[in-house]
């Protein structure tokens, strides 16, 4: 049993490697709060070989302490992708409110007449300028990854879902959603509507999931069902 000691989002924690077993212990429960704090519920870190299955199979392991790392790389992921970054304590909130105002600049430079909205569920309406053209009903979902992480999927559960809909059967909106995800050199947003989400990426435990790999990306950029905008940047200085 291997045991190593990591300084993890301001907590020291002991995480022990069962290699046979292909597992990785904890010291602290893996409770879903733990696990969206490692931006790793709900399968978020597929394809790099680490999976947090606290969600969908607590009740088969018995022991939310434990969670599969079948390549090993869990430290390594942590250490040098996860911590290497320190954002503010707000930073969550901020990337949310970034995501809401851009959406809303784009929207409103090519044509629509929009506003944020504080309602359960929906985050923006817009409509086309003298249009006839039903209003839309926006959810949207900020995203700054960290190093690494670029590609995960991003996972919104069902209940939220619901919402939107709900939301927008009283605005009589038809439910969209945009996804504004910084992935480090470029910024990408798409707006796409509830429809064409379900269809492209039919539910699946209770969520539903839109899929940041480079093939789904290009995907992306040919279909006309989607509006996508991309942001490059740079630093060209920073402060140390």
């Amino acid at each position: 049993m291997k045991v190593n000691h990591i300084n993890y989002f301001t907590k020291d924690l002991k995480v022990y490697c069962k290699l046979l077993d292909r597992v990785v212990c904890f010291d602290e429960e893996h409770t879903s709060n733990f696990c969206n704090s490692c931006d790793m519920f709900a399968g978020s870190a597929q394809g790099r070989g680490v999976e947090c299955i606290w969600e969908d199979n607590r009740e088969d392991i018995g022991n939310p302490h434990i969670v599969y790392n079948p390549e090993h790389e869990f430290m390594s992921l942590h250490e040098n992708r996860v911590l290497a970054i320190e954002k503010s304590s707000n930073h969550s909130k901020i990337t949310g409110d970034f995501a809401e105002h851009t959406v809303l600049y784009f929207l409103s430079k090519y044509g629509y007449e929009c506003a944020r909205v504080d309602h359960t569920g929906i985050d923006l309406i817009a409509k086309k300028k003298n249009s006839n053209e039903q209003m839309l009903g926006i959810s949207v979902k900020g995203k700054s990854r960290r190093p690494g992480r670029e590609t995960s999927t991003i996972t919104i559960d069902e209940s939220h879902v619901t919402k939107v809909k709900q939301a927008c059967e009283h605005f009589n909106c038809l439910p969209y959603f945009a996804f504004v995800v910084d992935a480090g050199k470029e910024i990408n947003i798409f707006i796409v509507s509830l429809d064409k989400i379900l269809k492209m990426f039919p539910p699946k435990r209770k969520s539903i999931s839109w899929s940041l790999t480079p093939k789904n990306i290009q995907k992306y950029e040919q279909d006309s069902e989607i509006l996508m905008i991309r942001l490059n940047y740079q630093f060209m200085r920073l402060w140390s």
